[in-house]
């Protein structure tokens, strides 16, 4: 579990130690100033993602603390803390950029709630600085991706067709399905016992059949739908990017089931003004099921109790959809995505484990992110995926992460 890390500046002793107390008691690890100079030493040695400060102190007084902390590449979340409840006074503080203020006397509910969302405001600023650094390292890898596969052409055709079909036939026997039912058939036809016209068979063999002729004829789905998107042209809409994140709140909102298994929670950015007037071009169910497939991937190799990280952004040329979370070590002690398999997961049957996630409802063929790739192609745009490294925490090692970002190209507005 992710510790919250929490500065408190505060000169009064008593308020000070007060919401201390009331912090700890609620699972944060407090750190505590007397005024403005402190706390910057302080956050100097370790940056803090949230900061509470009162405004009157002495040494450096909370206005002059925030104009510095803005001014870090690693900005906190700030609340204020303020004896004033006039709105002039409540308008002039929350035009510093602060996150929330809270007037004293403290009411302990309150700060804990505005706390909560605070943190999740401030994994999201982290995820979004740490982004946008990463994209020059990922221009990098798609030109050593290019050169490769120059290289790819050399490769022996004879060494990857076994590949693909052991993987063809790992896909079919594992878990559930075709496999299973040529299993399945086989003990029938050894056990069943011929009562006159009919044969008498196991329950529960028969139970086992009637599950495995579902999974059978959703495989069978899959493959006709990924025929669908490679042989159809798409009946497309521009629609805005607003429409886009309410479209994507609403999938995040049926995730339900899928952050029980592990205990994921997911961050998703605010909306941007500008989303209103820049358009893209969809095909809303088969983007629907884009979306709904990555999340799919993030919560199957994301760490126990971890954040899933959703950041939609626009340029002038293109928006953004990022699907960010903390990957499960894989074996031999591989964090994330290889540089080297970067491309190479998008390419059908296509795993970096063998594993069968049995907890989620959805088919281990290694054939989802397929679906995406194909889907964002006829759209016009592109999907990448790499590694990216959260170094937001100085006193420890930095964090791997995993990010999958499907770029759209703006539309003109109708």
């Amino acid at each position: 579990m992710t510790v919250k890390r929490l500065l408190i500046v505060e000169d009064d002793a008593v308020t000070r130690d007060t919401l201390t107390e009331i912090l700890r008691a609620e699972g944060y690890q407090i750190t505590a100033a007397s005024n403005g100079r402190e706390a910057v030493e302080l956050f100097m040695i370790d940056p803090f993602p949230v900061v509470i400060t009162d405004v009157e102190m002495p040494v450096m007084d909370g206005n002059e603390l925030i104009s510095i902390l803005k001014d870090f590449d690693m900005d906190p979340v700030i609340i204020v803390l303020t004896g004033h409840n006039e709105l002039d006074i409540v308008i002039g503080i929350m035009k510093k950029g602060v996150f929330d203020y809270i007037i004293k006397p403290v009411d302990g509910r309150d700060m804990v709630m505005k706390l909560g969302r605070a943190f999740d405001v401030a994994s999201l600023k982290r995820m979004k600085k740490i982004h946008e650094k990463e994209k020059l390292v990922k221009l990098e890898n798609q030109i050593s991706w290019l050169n490769w596969n120059e290289q790819i052409i050399k490769r022996d055709y004879d060494r990857i067709d076994r590949t693909l079909f052991k993987s063809l036939h790992t896909s079919f026997n594992q878990g559930g399905g075709f496999g299973s039912l040529v299993t399945l058939i086989n003990i029938i036809t050894q056990s069943a016992v011929k009562e006159g016209d009919n044969y008498l068979i196991n329950s529960e063999i028969f139970d086992i059949i009637t599950y495995n002729s579902v999974i059978a004829q959703k495989t069978i789905d899959f493959f006709s739908e990924i025929n669908f998107i490679l042989s159809t042209d798409f009946k497309t809409k521009v629609v805005s990017i607003s429409e886009i994140y309410d479209s994507i709140k609403a999938i995040i909102d049926r995730q339900g089931d899928n952050k029980k298994v592990k205990g994921n929670n997911i961050l998703f950015s605010d909306r941007k003004m500008n989303f209103d007037d820049k358009m893209v071009l969809i095909e809303p169910k088969y983007f629907e099921k884009t979306i709904s497939e990555l999340f799919m991937n993030a919560f199957k190799y994301s760490s126990k109790n971890s954040d899933i990280t959703v950041i939609i952004d626009a340029s002038d040329k293109n928006a953004e959809i990022s699907v960010i979370n903390v990957p499960e070590k894989l074996p031999g002690g591989i964090e994330g995505i290889p540089p080297e398999y970067e491309n190479l997961i998008f390419e059908p049957f296509f795993r970096l484990v063998s594993n069968v996630y049995e907890d989620f409802d959805s088919l281990d063929y290694g054939l989802g992110l397929v679906i995406v790739d194909k889907v964002v192609t006829k759209l016009g745009g592109s999907v990448s995926a790499s590694n990216i490294r959260d170094y937001s925490n100085i006193a420890a090692s930095s964090v791997v992460k995993v990010d999958f970002t499907v770029s759209l190209p703006l539309q003109k507005k109708n």
